[in-house]
């Protein structure tokens, strides 16, 4: 179990809901206000999939108790560390739920955008940005589908979002974040480990090896554990591919 929050992960924070923890329009958030414009970048049949789910868990979030997780004090971030070295500027958080990850990359000077498939996750990580005085531009979206052009960012940062879709998918999504890397580049990803309370709760296991949630607290859910050696399949297009293993999971990173 991830110690920054519980399950499920992406910025979910203690008690940020009472009982677990297709918009498409573009936001964009600044210290004036927000500003919308439309454009459609959720994927037709993904919606019933995988929207649902996470839209229903965010309209159970507890707000009031956002900026407390979001101000939490955490341990060292290889993360931040890795894009520092790489003197990365662009940096796009893909999957960034509540913004706390999006809020701690613009607190660190980077130029971030991000997206996430709840338009309610958009609506509340904006909030959170605009009462932190930061800027970003956060918009609804899917992982597979980013609507970003080619060669956009000079990082990528993808926490516990390709294990929540299936396995398949998850490679398409790859090859997404790949297009929207600059060339020498590197996409930084991390992955849930599989522990007692995903083994509890009911699901089905696909042939793939996807965790389907049928049940209880996480009906509609999605999640894929990885082992170290099964994450080479999303360094097949890259130069570079190192996985290392973290108290809650896997870091993955990929070198463009």
């Amino acid at each position: 179990m991830r110690t920054d929050g519980g399950h499920p992960p992406r910025d979910r924070g203690p008690g940020l809901s009472p009982e677990i923890d297709g918009r498409t329009e573009d936001h964009v958030i600044n210290k004036k206000g927000i500003g919308e414009k439309p454009m459609p970048l959720l994927v037709e049949g993904e919606t019933n999939m995988h929207t649902d789910f996470w839209e229903s868990f965010w309209q159970r979030i507890d707000e009031k108790r956002l900026m407390e997780y979001a101000e939490r004090k955490e341990q060292a971030d290889p993360i931040l560390e890795t894009l520092k070295s790489r003197k990365a500027q662009t940096v796009c958080d893909a999957g960034c739920g509540c913004g706390a990850y999006v809020r701690r990359l613009a607190q660190q000077g980077f130029t971030v955008k991000g997206f996430d498939v709840s338009g309610r996750a958009v609506e509340i990580a904006e909030d959170l940005l605009e009462k932190s005085g930061l800027t970003a531009e956060l918009r609804a979206a899917s992982v597979l589908k980013t609507g970003y052009p080619d060669n956009e960012f000079d990082a990528v940062v993808c926490r516990d979002v390709l294990d929540h879709i299936p396995k398949e998918e998850a490679k398409q999504a790859v090859r997404e974040l790949c297009r929207i890397t600059k060339p020498g580049g590197i996409i930084l990803l991390t992955l849930d480990g599989l522990d007692e309370e995903y083994q509890k709760e009911p699901h089905t296991v696909t042939e793939e090896g996807d965790y389907q949630f049928t049940e209880g607290k996480w009906k509609g859910m999605v999640f894929h554990p990885y082992s170290a050696e099964e994450t080479a399949e999303f360094g097949e297009t890259a130069k570079a591919f190192y996985v290392e293993s973290l108290q809650e999971g896997l870091l993955v990173r990929l070198e463009l």
